[in-house]
């Protein structure tokens, strides 16, 4: 491969973006072996945000495009539609009939019922510009120097920003599980709000503050998952959210230079390490 951007994985398969081939599938029925399964260039062949569900792929291209790919044949994998967003799509999730596009402009919201013909069927300029984290009605969204916030989407049609919370630092990602918001707040470390009330965000606490860069989260079974943009990578007990605590680091001395993404199944950690590829961690070791 070229250079990893970011990884989703169903099954035995592990869905790659790369700034210079577009995307690949690599088959990972064995992870001490993950072979190439097939290739695909998409766009300019530069893509670096990734979702994938139900035997189709949403993924983005550095020309501002939404791509949709068929890959019920993973070693044939086929562009189903490409949607042009009109500005750079920064993330991309999907939650039932519909695609949540974080983009330069603002959020988007995808109608992919028929994933061959997407339309944009409701758009908010406030916000969501960042990575961003849906649960229920709710998307929590990462807006750098503004902090997070929160737009009620139980109308795709019509997004509401009901709620903010300013962080100290830069909020990149945010990460949500049961009444707490985890946001990776760069230098600030990772910040923990309770959003019991997602109209009104509260601190509960904040976690290496200084100590720990925070770019790309994720939480699963109590546990976050953060990592810089580069090689350290950190596990974080918050089965008390008030009181949190590392329990894992791992680092490859900073060799493969920037992270671009961090996927979570299970007990293995996927990292999209740029050109030393897409690395799978053990996080239970």
């Amino acid at each position: 491969l070229g250079e990893v951007t970011g990884a989703a994985v169903v099954g035995d398969y592990a869905y790659v973006t790369d700034y210079i081939i577009g995307f690949a599938v690599i088959n990972i029925s064995d992870v001490t072996k993950p072979a190439v399964e097939s290739i695909l260039r998409i766009g300019s062949g530069c893509s670096d945000e990734i979702f994938a569900v139900g035997g189709y792929v949403y993924t983005n291209t550095c020309n501002n495009e939404l791509v949709i790919i068929d890959v019920s044949d993973p070693a044939d994998p086929n562009i189903l539609s490409t949607y042009a967003a009109g500005d750079y799509v920064n993330d991309i999730k999907v939650v039932g009939s519909y695609a949540y596009l974080s983009t330069d402009s603002g959020l988007m919201i995808m109608d992919i019922t028929d994933p061959a013909s997407p339309s944009l069927i409701g758009s908010s300029t406030e916000g969501a510009y960042y990575q961003a984290d849906i649960s229920g009605n709710y998307l929590y969204s990462g807006e750098f120097s503004a902090g997070m916030y929160v737009f009620d989407i139980s109308n795709p049609a019509s997004p509401t920003l009901v709620g903010t919370y300013n962080t100290a630092g830069s909020a990149y990602d945010v990460a949500v599980e049961g009444n707490y918001a985890y946001v990776a707040d760069n230098l600030n470390g990772v910040v923990i709000l309770d959003i019991t009330n997602p109209a009104s965000p509260s601190l509960v606490t904040t976690f290496g503050s200084g100590t720990i860069g925070a770019r790309f989260i994720t939480v699963s079974d109590n546990k976050v998952h953060v990592t810089p943009a580069w090689t350290d990578y950190y596990v974080i007990d918050v089965s008390t959210p008030a009181s949190p605590s590392a329990i894992k680091y791992f680092t490859d001395g900073g060799y493969c230079g920037t992270t671009y993404d961090l996927f979570i199944l299970g007990d293995r950690s996927f990292m999209s390490n740029s050109t030393c590829g897409l690395q799978i961690i053990n996080h239970n070791q």
